[in-house]
């Protein structure tokens, strides 16, 4: 785990951060609605709509390509 998964914007709650996590170690969105403990067309939203969402999910892909990249 990087420093940048144990912090994160304010603008992100706790649900969107779970669902967030999910999301990127390839979980579909009704999972990571399960996990988040929201329905699916919330984390749907989300993902369509929520810059600071969209922003944090992508931000956190990166660090997890960078990080298998290193690892190669």
């Amino acid at each position: 785990m990087t420093e940048s998964d144990q912090i994160r914007p304010p603008e992100v709650s706790d649900q969107q951060s779970i669902a967030i996590d999910a999301l990127v170690s390839g979980a579909t969105q009704q999972e990571a609605a399960e996990k988040a403990g929201v329905q699916r067309t919330t984390v749907t939203e989300w993902c369509n709509h929520n810059i600071a969402f969209i922003a944090e999910r992508n931000q956190r892909r990166l660090d997890r390509h960078e990080a298998a990249g290193e690892q190669l």
